[in-house]
């Protein structure tokens, strides 16, 4: 008899072994196309920002150095 249930954990052990591996691959698997994937930011770094618009015309601001320009074209060539 304990021939038997040491025969059933060792399939058990190996079974759940496997599980593992496999796992692990297709858990690689999705993070490599995860990575190969670019995103696209239309602005850049550059935000509206429409708390001190009002009284000022320097409303987009470049994240980076934190420096707000009157446009966002203006803002964009100025964040690269």
């Amino acid at each position: 008899m304990a021939k038997r249930t040491g025969l059933a954990h060792a399939a058990t052990l190996l079974s759940l072994l496997l599980l593992m591996c496999f796992v692990i691959h297709v858990h690689c698997r999705i993070m490599e196309d995860k990575v190969s994937k670019k995103i696209h930011i239309p602005h850049g770094l550059c935000v509206h920002r429409g708390w001190n618009c009002r009284t000022a015309f320097h409303c987009e601001c470049c994240l980076l150095s934190n420096i707000c320009y009157t446009t966002m074209d203006l803002c964009v060539e100025g964040c690269k």
